[in-house]
């Protein structure tokens, strides 16, 4: 427990959070179980057709192509998704709620994320409009784009050199009828069924549900934290949560208050940044989040670091790699994150580098 003093006082805070749970990406061959959402996280979507452009703020424009048995489409922010992203508005109310005037909100493209925003909005006396999303996918800070031939590379060159257990692999793929399958996509939709209850696959055994979801968890630690290649980790970083850096140096700037909504490859590689040691349970589940805090201490401004693995809690304060303490300098804090900051046309050219 840390107790501030009565000099203590908190006067920034820049929030970046995973979506709440949803459905997996990819739709399960013969699925037994029933993924069930009802109108409460539709109500603000719109069907378009392929040429419409998007609109400014939260309005949700999405073709929605009901993949799963049940009423949710593949990719679909559950109810009890939206239900934690309430829940993290009451939070910020607790934490930060005298510091909602002179803020901005924001979020990926991603349908999931935005209504994951919408929820955190609740609480903060804000209206839709007033988040802002990318004109294009391509041009988002908090993602990777989808086209980076670099990254997925990368994240091949991570497979080929862990242990993959493909023979267990190839036997769910038999069992499933799912031929091309991956531990990836498999892992994706066990976590998204833990999540919503979801009935699983009667000839799945628990230890093949478990080595599932144990090799993605070592996949993340090895993309964002493990890397034992400086120079190839520095890289990697870079392309993922590079262009972010640059906004968080100006929000530190110009902002006493504000929210991205994005992912777990948004949280996930921030706590790779700013975290000493990464984030050592894996993949971070739905609705984490990574704070950073500026601090008055005895006059001096200094930065924490927040951070909550999964829906509950209010998050714990963390040893940083600016300074290798819980409390870092500004100037500490400043002087780290610019070795990992490019602009978006930097991290388009590393995308397009060899590995």
């Amino acid at each position: 427990m840390f107790i501030l003093s009565i000099q203590d006082e908190l006067k920034q805070a820049f929030i970046l959070t995973r979506h709440g749970m949803r459905t997996p990406l990819k739709p399960f061959p013969n699925d037994p179980g029933y993924w069930a959402c009802n109108q409460l996280n539709l109500y603000n979507f719109q069907y378009k057709n392929e040429n419409m452009k998007p609109t400014p703020g939260l309005r949700l424009h999405f073709d929605v192509k009901n993949k799963n048995p049940g009423s949710c489409f593949t990719g679909q922010l559950s109810d009890g998704g939206y239900q934690q992203h309430l829940e993290l508005s009451k939070l910020w109310g607790q934490l930060y709620g005298k510091m909602f005037t002179n803020s901005s909100l924001r979020s990926t493209s991603i349908h999931r994320v935005r209504m994951s925003l919408n929820g955190q909005m609740n609480d903060l006396n804000s209206y839709v409009n007033q988040a802002s999303v990318p004109s294009s996918k391509y041009y988002d800070s908090a993602k990777v784009p989808s086209n980076c031939s670099w990254f997925k590379k990368y994240q091949q060159h991570i497979i080929d050199t862990m242990e993959y257990h493909l023979p267990e692999l190839n036997e769910v793929r038999q069992k499933s009828g799912w031929l091309d399958v991956t531990w990836e996509h498999l892992s994706d939709d066990f976590k998204a069924r833990r999540a919503m209850q979801v009935k699983f696959p009667e000839y799945l055994t628990p230890e093949q549900i478990q080595l599932g979801i144990d090799i993605d968890d070592e996949t993340f630690r090895r993309q964002y934290y493990t890397e034992s290649d400086p120079d190839l980790h520095l890289k990697a970083l870079k392309v993922e949560i590079g262009p972010y850096m640059e906004d968080l140096m100006y929000y530190l700037q110009t902002k006493k208050f504000h929210i991205t909504s994005g992912h777990d490859t948004s949280v996930g590689p921030l706590a790779g940044v700013l975290i000493e040691g990464g984030w050592a349970q894996g993949q971070v589940r739905f609705a984490s989040f990574i704070n950073v805090e500026v601090w008055s201490v005895n006059g001096a401004e200094v930065i924490k670091v927040r951070f909550r693995d999964g829906p509950d809690g209010t998050g714990d304060y963390y040893v940083q790699k600016a300074c290798g303490k819980i409390e870092c300098t500004k100037v500490e804090f400043l002087e780290h994150i610019q070795k990992f900051k490019v602009t978006l046309k930097e991290r388009d050219a590393l995308c397009n580098s060899k590995l």
